[in-house]
């Protein structure tokens, strides 16, 4: 009715101005100007009538934040499996058209990629889809050492930039920082401190992480005198450590057996206000662990409590074994408070760890493929663990009532 109605509208104005004698020709056309702006206005409401609603029609609304949440994870799910088919290009066009794929889905789907190629499948079908745009978080995923770097893909990270800076995905932009992380991921140093006197000649301040990417890169690579040196002009160019380069620190003295020093640089860091890491306790665990320095574990895991720090899965897996074996004898109270509760059922889920420690990642994706297919989809013959952000499941339980509850029951989380 409304359209019919605007019609007729249109067709009064325009036969104003061509009826209306000289003497009327102002007044028809002021009609017609008027008629023509209630004529716009109209169809722009229509418009955005159409719009909201093949907008409601794609972002059905759940009955609660848990339900969207795990809606989501299981349409990653379906992208994961389908990456590791026989077939991926059988499935995908139904999944990237899907109503719930957005950048979160699709960040998450690049980062459980089994591989750089299909990864790179994946973001080829997404050209195909006419309503996703990408954005900051699903290049960065694309770029990060779980997907290229990592796997040395250096030629197809450099076409990536380029097609970045070219705005084949629109205005998604990156900084100098982002391009020194993904190339320090893929170990090309001369890339690293190329972008690094880039960023330095169009910026006054270096920001402490650049530092901290340089040090890392070239520790990793035994060069224990530019480290040094990149340290020592961090200092002198006005930079304050943070805790990751302390971390570095300590790491590499713990790799050079210089345990003594490193715990020395570690019980440092509350007198200068750093704040005390999990990646810290954990490369000092392991190295006196390793040497038989049982007293100073005793004290580290004493220290990490009170830091209000709790173990990875790894490190929880090396304390309950010197646990079993006596080695923490008398400290069964104390580990209690950190260590996993008995009674409480594990669930078996892959859980997304984002950009944290990559050696840990690294870890739990050993266990990606399981044979045990209880909790888990599969696809072809191959069994995968549900996957699951904790991140987003904790934020989607803010203000959580008892419909949250009931649909964390149906997912058998309790």
């Amino acid at each position: 009715m409304r359209t019919v109605k605007a019609s007729r509208m249109m067709m009064g104005a325009f036969a104003a101005m061509v009826s209306g004698d000289e003497s009327e020709g102002n007044w028809s056309v002021s009609v017609a100007l008027r008629d023509l702006n209630s004529f716009a206005r109209l169809l722009n409401g229509l418009t955005l009538q159409v719009q909201a609603r093949s907008y409601a029609r794609r972002r059905e609304q759940f009955p609660t934040k848990v339900s969207h949440c795990l809606h989501r994870a299981k349409l990653i799910d379906s992208i994961r499996l389908t990456l590791r088919s026989n077939t991926p290009n059988s499935s995908l066009p139904s999944l990237i058209n899907h109503r719930l794929l957005d950048s979160f889905v699709v960040s998450h789907a690049l980062r459980s990629a089994p591989s750089a190629d299909s990864a790179l499948s994946l973001v080829h079908a997404l050209e195909k889809s006419s309503h996703f745009s990408h954005t900051h978080h699903t290049l960065h995923a694309l770029a990060t050492v779980l997907v290229l770097a990592k796997s040395g893909r250096s030629s197809e990270l450099k076409s990536l930039v380029d097609d970045i800076r070219a705005n084949r995905f629109g205005s998604v932009q990156i900084s100098f920082m982002n391009l020194m992380q993904w190339h320090a991921a893929a170990r090309d140093l001369d890339t690293v401190l190329q972008v690094w006197e880039q960023y330095a000649l169009e910026n006054d301040h270096l920001c402490t992480e650049s530092y901290s990417i340089v040090m890392t890169l070239y520790a990793q690579m035994g060069k224990d005198f530019e480290a040094v040196r990149v340290f020592h002009r961090m200092i002198d160019e006005g930079s304050l450590p943070n805790c990751r380069s302390y971390t570095v620190i300590i790491e590499h003295l713990v790799k050079s057996r210089k345990l003594s020093e490193a715990l020395e640089a570690f019980n440092l860091l509350p007198s200068m206000r750093i704040k005390r890491t999990l990646k810290q306790y954990s490369v000092l665990l392991e190295g006196f662990v390793g040497s038989k320095q049982f007293d100073e574990v005793r004290i580290l895991v004493e220290e990490m409590l009170v830091d209000g720090i709790l173990p990875s899965r790894g490190m929880g897996l090396l304390l309950q074994q010197m646990k079993e074996e006596g080695v923490l004898e008398g400290k069964e109270r104390l580990l209690r408070g950190i260590l996993p509760d008995a009674r409480v059922r594990s669930v078996s889920y892959s859980i997304d760890n984002g950009d944290e420690d990559e050696d840990e990642n690294e870890k739990e994706g050993k266990d990606e493929n399981i044979s045990d297919a209880c909790q888990c989809d599969h696809v072809d013959g191959i069994h995968l663990k549900p996957w699951m952000d904790p991140r987003a499941l904790a934020s989607a339980l803010r203000n959580w009532s008892p419909d949250e509850v009931a649909a964390l029951e149906n997912a058998n989380f309790v």
